[in-house]
Parts: structure tokens; sequence; C-alpha cells
């Protein structure tokens, strides 16, 4: 959350928004009531973000200084002819636009809200361009066409360079060790990748169980299996995302996870619906750091996975090293090999620690998502860290 801000919470989408807008170049500030987040690029003020714009589940208000009108309205008798010059400029579409008509001191005012986050992402990219504002590394800030207008009031025909911000994406990263290309015959059936399926596959029933992890509880008609990985659904080089968690806590009741096939859906129904406190922050995060992808798209470049794949004998409670040094060498590890231009983030100490022993690979710390540690302000910090370092990967 931002400095001083406090409107009401910001969707997952409009903060990815803030983010995206950072790392392009343009100015976030907070009002002096706090109430309010406005955005400046190359200090002219481009849109505003309040309890009106998230009320109505817009991303932004559009600011006019760049056309006739200036400030945050436009006049009530012109506003269907800005409808459609602000449609024109930034090519999007007119029902983007919400059109409010403002009440007590904006009486006789029209504030336009944008809608979607494509069209708002628009919008910030084409000021942005004009701007010519330096762009964090990695980030591209491109024309992608150009449009005349008619004649404007002066008789002066306009030409909008539409424009697209764009982030690197794993497959433009050069690398000195590149990834294999993975057939797409070895996309599992239920969406897992061919290669993460074959190894996870050894985990049902897994041979640690009559060795290091004989004390580690396996009982598939109560749901104690190796569990709670998700995603991975493309090739190995579409995930550009890998998210550690500890280890699963104990299964709910009623939850009968037995093999490999009913662990992804559990896994799959508990993010896509955030049934819990620690899956909703995992999917806000998530959500910020692929900004207006959908659930599977997400999901097909990230890759969640636990650092020890069985429940502890009490939850949140100590697992032995030895089982924490088998799981790593018999299915962490391995997986951590198959995606080596991923970003790696670890949630909570346990996690990190037991990573950092066993690799030198780079990985961002974060807090636990899950309560009670998700709930301190240094932890949401961490969180944005990683969406910041994310969207600011430079292309190694």
């Amino acid at each position: 959350m931002l400095s001083g801000y406090n409107g009401k919470p910001l969707p997952p989408d409009a903060q990815a928004l803030l983010d995206i807008a950072q790392l392009a170049g343009a100015v976030v500030e907070v009002s002096g009531s706090g109430s309010t987040i406005n955005l400046f690029v190359d200090g002219q003020k481009l849109a505003y973000i309040n309890s009106t714009v998230i009320g109505r589940k817009c991303m932004f208000g559009y600011c006019f200084d760049d056309l006739r009108s200036v400030g945050n309205s436009c006049p009530i008798d012109e506003y269907q002819e800005y409808v459609g010059a602000v449609a024109s400029r930034y090519q999007i579409q007119p029902d983007e636009i919400d059109v409010h008509f403002g009440t007590g001191t904006n009486t006789g005012k029209v504030h336009f809200l944008i809608k979607t986050f494509g069209a708002a992402k628009k919008i910030l990219a084409n000021r942005v361009h004009a701007a010519g504002v330096p762009v964090r590394a990695g980030y591209t800030v491109a024309a992608v066409s150009e449009r005349k207008t008619a004649p404007s009031a002066d008789q002066q025909t306009s030409v909008s360079r539409i424009v697209e911000i764009t982030r690197p994406s794993v497959h433009e990263r050069p690398s000195s060790q590149p990834t294999p290309a993975v057939p797409k015959a070895s996309v599992g059936t239920a969406g897992l990748n061919g290669q993460l399926r074959s190894l996870l596959n050894t985990a049902y029933p897994c041979l640690g169980f009559s060795g290091a992890c004989a004390q580690m509880k396996y009982a598939p008609t109560e749901g104690y299996v190796p569990r709670g990985f998700y995603g991975g659904s493309g090739q190995l080089s579409e995930i550009e995302l890998v998210l550690i968690l500890a280890e699963p806590g104990d299964p709910k009741p009623g939850e009968a996870t037995t093999d490999i096939e009913t662990a992804l859906a559990c896994a799959g129904d508990y993010y896509r619906s955030a049934k819990s406190i620690g899956h909703k922050n995992v999917m806000n995060i998530l959500t910020r750091c692929f900004p207006g992808q959908s659930f599977d798209e997400i999901f097909r470049n990230t890759w969640i996975t636990e650092s020890v794949l069985c429940s502890a004998a009490v939850t949140t409670g100590k697992v032995p090293r030895e089982v924490e040094a088998e799981c790593y060498h018999r299915f962490l590890g391995q997986q951590l090999d198959m995606l080596p231009n991923a970003m790696v983030a670890t949630f909570g100490t346990k996690a990190f620690q037991r990573v950092r022993r066993f690799t030198k690979r780079d990985i961002i710390p974060c807090g636990a998502v899950f309560p009670p540690g998700c709930n301190q302000s240094q932890v949401i910090r961490s969180w944005n860290t990683l969406v910041a370092a994310f969207h600011a990967k430079s292309r190694l």
C-alpha cells in the first residue's frame, strides 16, 4: 500500500496498474488528505484513483489537461464530444469509459472513469511515450499504430500515436543456459506440464516414506499425501515465476486428496476461489505480476510448489532436517533445475532457509502469505518488492 494512503483498499488490477505506471516512468502521489492517488507524467496530471473510482469498479479517473478542458472533469454540455475524442485518441472503445455525472459541489461536471485494465494501460503508455519519459530497464514503450483524427476547431489535423507498454517475455531473454524446447505432447492431460508430472508422479507413494521420511504421515483416505503444487500448464520455457511455500497444512474435512490428479484439482480449487486468506494473498500477488491475464494464463506462466510436500506432524510445526533434505533432492531441486530462467520467490522463513541450504540460486525472500505472519506491514512490503522485481527484471 502507498505510504499515506487511507482510502478504500485498492483492487489487485488497480495496484498492478500503479506498479506498471511507476516502472514506466510515471509519478504516483497521494493527496494531502490521503484519500486520493494521483498519477503524473512529466509533471502533468494524467489520472486519479479515489473512492468513487474504486466503488464503480473502474481503473482510474481521467484528467483532461491534455484536451481543451482542464482538470478531472469536462463540461456537461460537451461530454459526448469528449467521449469520442478520448476514445479516438487512445484507440479504446467508448463503452470502456464510465461517464459519471457529478453531484453536490461537482454538479454540472462530468467525470470519465476508465473501466478496463487494457484501456487504462493504453492511455498511460500513450502519455509516457508522448512525454519521452525514461522507462525502467526491461520495459518497452513503443508505437503500434498511428491514427489521424478529423480536423479540430483550429482546422489542424491531429495524429494520435497509439502505444503499448510491454514487459519482457521469458522467451525474449537470452541466456547462457538456454531452456531446451519441450514438445507440446509433453503437456499433461490435466494441465500440468509433462516433465513436472513425471517427476511428481513418483510421490504416489514416495519412496522416502520407507527411508528418511518414515515419520511423515501418508494416509490418502484422510488427504495426507504429497501435495501443494499447482500451475505449470504450458511448456517449461513459459514458466516465468516460481513460488515456494513451506509445506501444506492439515487437510480440511472431506478433502480426500489421494493422488496427483486430486492434488492438482484441490489446489486449483483453492486458488481459483481464493478460499483462504493465504490463497487470496497469493492470487493478489499473481494478479499484480500478470495484470490483465486470466486465471489459466497466469498459471501457465507460474509454478507454485512446496519446500516439503507433506504436512508437518503439527501444522506450522518443525520438520526434521533429514526430511527437508530428502524432499529437496528428490523433488524441489529437480523442479528448479527444470526452470533455470524463472524468477524464484519463497514465502516464509522456513521455505527460504530450506531452499537456501541447498542452492546458491537467486531467491527473493518474502514474508508468509498465511496467518499470522501475513498481517504484518513488513510482510506486505516484501510482496510489493517481489512484484516490482518481477516487472523490472532485465533481459539477462
